[in-house]
């Protein structure tokens, strides 16, 4: 039995509550696997514990209108933005077809900074199985070591980034 969640318009999402067992305390590592109508929308947040107008602001990502995936950290305290990395290159899926896309974010190199990673694979498999994921242009850096906000937000998915979460 195929299960999916359909968030079809601008403004509908889905999401759960906060709890400290959601709070991200190392390294992350995202998989998801979505069936886009227009893979090169104005820039749209779709999963994330990030809401702009309370400064609730942890992480969200999405994609943007050059079909680039696109991670964004919020600073300590949640007051704006600490870094906004995006794929060096765009996604390989064509529009209205699905795609799986993996982001992992390193907060310590070893070499004192960030490193985020954009991954994407077909054929489509489990999003807990480690293999057939091709590293999406290369690794973007951010200076500096990262420690992850921890508001009281729940993770979110939506159809646009209006509750990205």
């Amino acid at each position: 039995m195929v299960q999916y969640l359909d968030v079809p318009a601008n403004g509908d999402y889905a999401d759960t509550p906060d709890a400290a067992g959601l709070d991200i305390l190392g390294d992350m590592d995202i998989r998801l696997d979505f069936a886009l109508t227009d893979w090169t929308p104005s820039t749209n947040y779709m999963f994330g514990r990030y809401i702009s107008s309370s400064g609730d602001r942890m992480w969200r990502c999405g994609i943007d209108s050059a079909g680039q995936v696109r991670m964004v950290i919020g600073d300590t305290g949640g007051a704006g933005v600490k870094t906004t990395e995006q794929s060096s290159v765009a996604v390989p899926f064509n529009d209205g077809t699905r795609g799986q896309i993996r982001i992992v974010t390193d907060i310590d190199d070893e070499a004192g900074n960030t490193d985020v990673l954009f991954y994407t694979r077909t054929p489509f498999l489990d999003l807990t199985v480690d293999t057939g994921w091709v590293q999406l242009g290369t690794t973007q850096t951010d200076v500096g070591e990262h420690t992850w906000v921890t508001e009281a937000v729940g993770h979110a998915v939506s159809a646009t980034d209006n509750h990205a979460a």
